[in-house]
């Protein structure tokens, strides 16, 4: 999933995601954010970071099985 898309996704729900927790570029997937501990730009008392915010991950592998 992109961040584009994440951040589409939240809207749906009625939800949002700190902007300044995120890189700028909204075509980057979440899961090479988290792989390379990218960052937001980030302010005083704001996440700079998307593993500031995330809870829970699920993903699947190769042969299908999902894990969190």
């Amino acid at each position: 999933m992109t961040v584009s898309s994440m951040i589409t996704l939240a809207k749906q729900q009625g939800l949002a995601v700190p902007l300044m927790a995120v890189p700028n570029y909204g075509g980057l997937t979440l899961g090479g954010i988290m792989a390379t501990a990218a960052t937001g730009t980030g302010t005083a008392g704001s996440p700079s970071a998307l593993c500031d915010i995330v809870t829970n991950i699920q993903w699947v592998d190769g042969k299908g099985d999902v894990h969190s």
